[in-house]
């Protein structure tokens, strides 16, 4: 069978394209917006976005795999983009954040997104916040860059996602500060895989 040929023959009907692809069930239990038929799904107004750290229209859709394998798929955009790990060497992945910088790297370059920027003063969130017993949220900054670093574990730089929102790019944990009624930063929320965690700032 000729090229030719295989270009003008659409194998999966438009019309099942549009049912699997479109919103059939809630997904923040897994920290995610929404599920089709084997597809994640972009869904305005739900907790989670389908991507940290960029804003992808709805109808957009993403198909996930192991270690940060990811096909997304943008109508709006008339775009997809395709993202493959090697995992020929042991431990290689990327996070779900990881792929939502690179995807609104793209985006910026192409003009659909602006360039992050810190909307608050970032020392507003240094501190130290007590998440439970003997487990602490130690919070500083350096220049325009905010380091989160829990009880031992490695400290990690965090991203701005919007005002007093910021991801964990390595693995994906989404940090909330909440602000008192005068304005200051007291507590936080981090929400990983659906789990929510609150903390207050001790000092």
């Amino acid at each position: 069978m000729s090229s030719d040929r295989l270009q003008a023959n659409q194998i999966i009907p438009p019309s099942w394209v549009d049912e699997s692809t479109d919103y059939h069930s809630d997904a923040s239990s897994f920290g995610a917006d929404g599920y089709g038929y084997m597809w994640w799904v972009a869904k305005d107004g739900n907790q989670f976005p389908h991507l940290p750290f960029v804003n992808l229209p709805e109808g957009s859709y993403s198909a996930r795999g192991a270690y940060g394998q990811y096909i997304l798929v943008i109508p709006a955009y008339n775009l997809v983009i395709v993202h493959c790990v090697d995992t020929s060497e042991k431990g290689n992945s990327v996070s779900a954040g990881g792929v939502g910088l690179l995807v609104r790297k793209i985006l910026e370059a192409m003009n659909y997104e602006k360039p992050m920027t810190h909307s608050a003063n970032l020392s507003d969130y240094t501190g130290t916040y007590s998440l439970r017993k003997d487990v602490n949220l130690e919070v500083s900054k350096e220049g325009n860059r905010l380091f989160l670093q829990r009880t031992g574990l490695p400290r990690e730089e965090a991203f701005s996602e919007s005002k007093d929102t910021f991801q964990l790019a390595k693995n994906s944990v989404r940090v909330v500060f909440v602000r008192s009624e005068n304005k200051a930063v007291e507590q936080m929320v981090l929400y990983q895989l659906g789990r929510e965690t609150a903390g207050t700032k001790i000092h």
